[in-house]
């Protein structure tokens, strides 16, 4: 049994008002999505007009996630020809940096602050232990980094690693242009975590506030930084 087996079974759950949350099946809404948290506090008012490609970008990751996920243990998955180029893009980012897995596709939870998330890659890149994320969007999105850096924060509670001794990253490889794929290793792992913290705390504010008081959030009233009150 490894780290993450205890929170395999965990569902993914909607609240109407609340986003996408983890937990059991007695309990489906214990602990917020990191990606809800940074939808809910930083999205504009432009984002996710166009419902329709937005679904299908979501549809075409998720196949390429579970291709990736399929190449680094060793199996040899049907590829569709119009993910050929982004394997090949994916297959040369792991020679030339040397990858080697230990977990892939994993769900996570902090008990400390109350967020969970599924992250893509544990493993070594280039000798170092490193969170990974894929990314398979045209565009560079600032939330990227807080997201990571969210997993980084997940792993080092964990797997009981000190923060300086994890790397983490985005291995960016575009679907419409896959030979444009870049690695983005992050530095600052301190700065980009406060930051992701900062977003959580101000999830629970209004108008969220209300509803996680009535369903007894224990999270509410626990500051995920120093100073924050709540009353």
């Amino acid at each position: 049994m490894n780290l993450f087996d205890k929170y395999k079974d965990y569902q993914t759950t909607e609240v109407e008002g609340l986003g996408r949350g983890y937990g059991t099946a007695e309990n489906p809404w214990q602990y917020v999505g990191v990606t809800t948290v940074l939808h809910e506090v930083l999205r504009n008012k432009y984002e996710n007009k166009d419902t329709t490609n937005r679904d299908k970008a979501a549809d075409e990751g998720s196949t390429v996630h579970t291709l990736f996920a399929e190449s680094l243990t060793g199996g040899s998955p049907e590829i569709p020809e119009k993910y050929l180029g982004v394997i090949q893009a994916f297959n040369q980012w792991v020679s030339v940096k040397k990858v080697k897995p230990l977990f892939s596709e994993v769900k996570a939870v902090s008990e400390q602050y109350g967020f969970a998330g599924q992250i893509d890659f544990i493993g070594e890149v280039n000798g170092k232990v490193t969170v990974v994320d894929w990314k398979t969007g045209f565009e560079y999105d600032n939330k990227w980094g807080l997201q990571v850096a969210a997993y980084h924060l997940l792993v080092c509670e964990i797997m009981q690693i000190a923060p300086k001794d994890l790397n983490f990253g985005i291995l960016h490889i575009p679907l419409r242009s896959p030979k444009s794929f870049k690695w983005l290793p992050f530095q600052h792992y301190d700065w980009l975590q406060r930051g992701f913290l900062a977003c959580l705390e101000l999830y629970k504010h209004q108008p969220r506030f209300t509803q996680l008081k009535k369903m007894n959030w224990p999270y509410l009233f626990k500051p995920a930084i120093e100073g924050a009150k709540r009353g």
